[in-house]
């Protein structure tokens, strides 16, 4: 008997300016993503192998185009198990919400977290350093006023 596959929920707020292209970039990326770690936690036995199996065909013939290869991965996992498109309401501001997989979701949420806030602190960084820039000017024109 197959283990139970856990299906699990994300919530992905949509802001009003979102256009169809922005709609495109995330429905891409998040196949990609879940491409990649589906085979982590497959549940079954051999979909798990057949994935690993692509994985090492692909990895080990150099015919690798590592930009989609998510993509590929994601062709391959059973439509079941796939991510599904629950709900969409594109009102200012919206909500999607997005099914699949609960342990794979888990680790996109994760990811998307870290990335977020690796860009917080890009951005605090960034204002650290120009605050750090105006008042060493600060302190350059004192000194040739003085």
């Amino acid at each position: 008997m197959a283990p139970t596959t856990r299906i699990g929920i994300i919530r992905i707020d949509v802001a009003g300016y979102w256009d169809i292209e922005d709609l495109l970039a995330l429905s891409e990326s998040l196949a990609e993503s879940y491409g990649l770690f589906y085979p982590l936690v497959a549940s079954e036995d051999v979909i798990r192998d057949t994935l690993y199996d692509h994985l090492r065909q692909k990895f080990w013939s150099g015919d690798i185009d590592a930009r989609h290869f998510g993509r590929f991965l994601y062709q391959r996992i059973p439509s079941d198990e796939g991510l599904k498109l629950r709900s969409f309401s594109y009102a200012s501001a919206g909500v999607m919400e997005i099914c699949g997989v609960l342990a794979c979701l888990l680790m996109l949420a994760k990811v998307a977290r870290a990335w977020i806030q690796a860009a917080a602190d890009l951005v605090d960084l960034w204002a650290w350093r120009s605050f750090l820039r105006s008042e060493k000017a600060s302190e350059n024109r004192k000194e040739i006023s003085s």
